[in-house]
C-alpha cells in the first residue's frame, strides 16, 4: 500500500509545490518501505504542531533527505538510529529539520556534500533539493554535523501567507 501510495504521489502532476501534511504523508509511506528493507533498524519521529499543514512546499523534497539520512547516517551503525523531522513555524519562516543520529560527518564531508560536484559523492538529492529550495524560494539549506553524534539538514521557508498580507 505505501509503495502505490508513493508511485501515486510521485506520478500526479499537480505542479512542483504540494501542501506539507501531503509531503510529511509521502514521506511516511516512504519510511514504511525502508524499515521493512532495514528491518526496522530505525526510528522515525515526527515534530510539528499540525498548524503548518497548508504550507506550500517542494514536492519530493524530504524523501532524499530521509534517504540520505538512513544511507549515510544510520544503516552502518550496529545499533540503528533515528530519523526525526522537525517542522517549527518562527514568525516570518517555517524551519524543517531532517536529522538523523548516526555517523555524523566532518567538516570535509560536508564540504564535499554541500559542492555543486556533490554528485561524484552520491550527492544527486541534496544538489537538487537546492537548485529547487533556490529556484522557488530564493534560499538554501544548511548542513550541520557532530562526528560520532549527528547529522541535521535545516531549511528555511519564508512565510509566504505573511507576504502575501504586506501591502
Amino acid at each position: 500500500e505505501s509503495l502505490s501510495d508513493i508511485l501515486k504521489y510521485s506520478l500526479r502532476n499537480d505542479g512542483s509545490l504540494v501542501n506539507l501534511s501531503a509531503e510529511i504523508a509521502h514521506a511516511v509511506n516512504y519510511v514504511n518501505i525502508q524499515k521493512i528493507r532495514y528491518e526496522n533498524k530505525f526510528q522515525f519521529t515526527i515534530q510539528y504542531d499540525g498548524e503548518s499543514d497548508d504550507v506550500q512546499v517542494i514536492k519530493l523534497l524530504l524523501q532524499p533527505l530521509i534517504e540520505n539520512a538512513i544511507k549515510h547516517g544510520i544503516r552502518k551503525q550496529r545499533a540503528g538510529g533515528t530519523v526525526t523531522i522537525r517542522v517549527k513555524h518562527l514568525e516570518e519562516h517555517y524551519c524543517i529539520e531532517v536529522e538523523n543520529d548516526g555517523e555524523g560527518m566532518t567538516a570535509q564531508e560536508i564540504e564535499r556534500a554541500l559542492s555543486p560536484d556533490g554528485k561524484s559523492s552520491g550527492g544527486v538529492g541534496l544538489e537538487n533539493i537546492r537548485r529547487r529550495l533556490r529556484m522557488f524560494y530564493q534560499t538554501d539549506l544548511t548542513l550541520e554535523s557532530r562526528v560520532g553524534s549527528w547529522t541535521r539538514v535545516k531549511i528555511l521557508l519564508p512565510d509566504l501567507n505573511l507576504q502575501a498580507a504586506e501591502p
